[in-house]
């Protein structure tokens, strides 16, 4: 009986003898034994294939790879796969398919390098960036302290600076509240009737003025002998009050209600805020303009009480940052709201000054509204500032 080898040869096996059997099968393992280099398998197998450029023309003329196409693993396992169904035995289509899977699980495994290789690298070039992100935050972040002790600085000097501008100001109202306070009284002189006057528009006698008012002073319009009989003292001191009191526009004063005064004089509210202090009474009265609610009244946005004063009698004077904060404060619905909160037994009061004026015509007369229009627009007073003129003694 015959039996076919699995490269295509056939062995008799029969009647044989031992030594012949074991002679054909040392014969058999030496034809299948494995070459170990490419150069033996070259040599020992037939055909016209030995190197790489008749490969891929071999294989292009058989039809398993096109012309110009890249060769890949998982190309080559196809081409392997396809070459099986010409082997005509099942051992050789076996050995075929199984380098055609190795090639297949090749290329898998090498397309997940490629992969891995390829996410590491870009996840290397985020981690770098990231890196130099924080670096550049910690740069900014130190950049940012030292910028924000430099600001911390700044407000501290500016805050000195504001404080003793504050304390200034304070002292200078000091002084020119004193300075008012103290003023003498000019004397009051009897005026006799003259027939040189030519202008019977001459400024009053007496002008009271209050808190907004500029104080008023005017030679006569008439011969030169009477404008100098006007003295220097006194217009130098009006001129110099004239320089200083556009200041006591930034001033309001609270004066105790008279229907709120006891036996003692003085109410027991006045002697509270008396017992504050100064910085107290400001405080008290930044309180008090926080809890205005006027919807229709907007507020001076750069609002703000910068000093205070005890008078006697239980007055409280107030100093702000503005003249325009004064007026604003003035207002009756804003005067009323703000007082609710800061006392209930005082209201506003605005201060009055006396100036003599001598040598006035007795022509002139205080009930004169066009006069006394005439005096405002001569002296450059502004409007509302100029009371009321009388004279100090009745004409004889």
């Amino acid at each position: 009986m015959a039996t076919s080898d699995p490269d295509g040869s056939s062995d008799t096996v029969g009647n044989q003898s031992p030594s012949q059997g074991s002679s054909q099968l040392l014969s058999h393992n030496l034809r299948k034994s494995i070459p170990t280099s490419k150069e033996d398998t070259l040599r020992i197998t037939s055909g016209t294939v030995n190197q790489l450029s008749k490969a891929k023309l071999h294989l292009v003329s058989k039809g398993y790879l096109a012309q110009g196409v890249e060769i890949s693993f998982l190309g080559l396992s196809l081409i392997l796969f396809q070459i099986t169904t010409e082997a005509k035995l099942p051992l050789l289509a076996d050995n075929i398919k199984s380098v055609a899977f190795l090639l297949e699980v090749l290329s898998i495994d090498s397309l997940s390098d490629h992969l891995t290789t390829s996410i590491e690298s870009k996840l290397n070039v985020v981690i770098e960036s990231l890196a130099l992100t924080a670096s550049n935050l910690d740069d900014q972040q130190q950049e940012l302290q030292e910028n924000t002790a430099g600001l911390v600085n700044a407000a501290l000097q500016i805050a000195e600076t504001t404080n003793n501008a504050t304390l200034a100001l304070s002292k200078v109202m000091g002084d020119i509240r004193h300075c008012l306070e103290t003023m003498p009284q000019a004397p009051i002189h009897t005026l006799a009737p003259t027939s040189t006057v030519t202008s019977p528009l001459t400024p009053a006698a007496i002008n009271n003025l209050d808190i907004d008012i500029a104080l008023y002073v005017e030679t006569s319009r008439s011969t030169s002998r009477h404008r100098d009989c006007i003295t220097l003292p006194i217009l130098s001191l009006l001129e110099g009050l004239l320089a200083s009191l556009h200041l006591l526009d930034l001033v309001v004063v609270f004066v105790l209600v008279p229907d709120h005064i006891d036996i003692a004089g003085i109410s027991p509210e006045p002697q509270s805020l008396h017992s504050l202090s100064e910085l107290e009474l400001v405080s008290k009265a930044r309180l008090a303009y926080e809890s205005i609610r006027l919807t229709d009244n907007l507020t001076p946005a750069d609002l703000c009480f910068v000093g205070a004063k005890k008078l006697s009698a239980g007055n409280i004077v107030l100093d702000l940052n503005s003249p325009q904060a004064a007026m604003w404060l003035k207002q009756p619905d804003v005067r009323a709201s703000f007082m609710q909160n800061f006392s209930a037994v005082s209201t506003f009061k605005d201060f009055e000054y006396q100036v003599l004026v001598e040598f006035i015509p007795i022509t002139f007369s205080p009930d004169s509204q066009e006069a006394l229009e005439h005096i405002k627009g001569d002296s450059g007073a502004q409007t509302g500032r100029l009371v009321w003129p009388e004279w100090a003694k009745p004409l004889e």
